[in-house]
């Protein structure tokens, strides 16, 4: 018998889809914090509307700060193994090319 708040670990739990999966294309996101919890919005880049930047908000996931930093480590852990196999990701170039295509759409900011 464990108490209230006890963490416990198990090998290989029973995985059950929940009736509210659901899977997104996200293409940006945003990163709300409290001192409760972190507020990640999955976010996606469509084309301007009367040009003007359209992002849609597709949802949020909320969690608690232990879990976000071992999200942000496993979320780390995966990009080493797909740069690994796939090569480099340049995250620096692919910002520019989008601030230089933000400048081109809206020349007068």
């Amino acid at each position: 018998m464990t108490q209230q708040g006890e963490m416990v670990a198990t090998k290989n739990p029973q995985r059950i889809d929940s009736p509210a999966k659901f899977a997104v294309y996200c293409s940006a996101t945003e990163i709300l914090l409290s001192g409760w919890d972190v507020r990640i919005n999955l976010m996606e880049s469509v084309p301007p509307v009367a040009g003007q930047a359209t992002i849609l908000v597709h949802g949020s996931v909320v969690m608690s700060p232990i879990h976000a930093k071992a999200l942000a480590q496993g979320l780390a852990t995966a990009v080493s193994q797909y740069e690994e196999k796939f090569g480099e990701l340049d995250l620096k170039k692919v910002l520019d090319f989008q601030n230089a295509k933000l400048a081109e759409a809206n020349p007068a900011q």
